[in-house]
């Protein structure tokens, strides 16, 4: 998971389009099921990150900043 977000989010870095902030966003969203055992720090951090990726009018360093401690938070 953690390897995938870095990969997805490297291609966001560079070309900043919507197909790479959709990938992310899935990525991310998976993570918040219930069922893989995160706790709430660690979903509250994922519920950034997809606020970051959704916002109407977001910046490309949130969303980096956001995916990023994510990233930092995963095992």
């Amino acid at each position: 998971m953690k390897d995938d977000l870095r990969s997805q989010l490297e291609a966001y870095k560079r070309d900043n389009d919507e197909m790479s902030k959709e990938a992310l966003y899935n990525t991310i969203n998976s993570i918040s099921s219930p069922t893989l055992g995160y706790d709430s720090d660690t979903l509250f951090v994922v519920e950034e990150a997809k606020a970051a990726l959704t916002a109407r009018v977001g910046s490309k360093s949130k969303i980096v900043e956001s995916v990023e401690k994510l990233i930092s938070r995963l095992d």
